[in-house]
């Protein structure tokens, strides 16, 4: 809960949080963007809209996952 708190509060101020772990694949990556939309909408931090996932391979062989508010920042 309490990483939740920390990941919403980053996307009211700057519109985007990234993960600082490299995954050997992207579907890992892209997992660990949706357990945590899954849990702000859980928690009733954000509704499903609000927010999109996005992975990228930051080097060969390491994927990074991005979970931003859709329009940016909008509060």
């Amino acid at each position: 809960m309490e990483w939740a708190r920390e990941c919403n509060e980053i996307l009211s101020e700057h519109g985007a949080v990234t993960g600082s772990i490299r995954y050997p694949v992207r579907h890992k990556a892209r997992w660990r963007a949706q357990a945590l939309i899954r849990l702000l909408v859980e928690l009733r931090m954000r509704e499903r809209w609000e927010v999109a996932e996005h992975t990228e391979e930051v080097r060969p062989g390491e994927y990074a996952w991005t979970v931003e508010l859709k329009g940016g920042n909008t509060q």
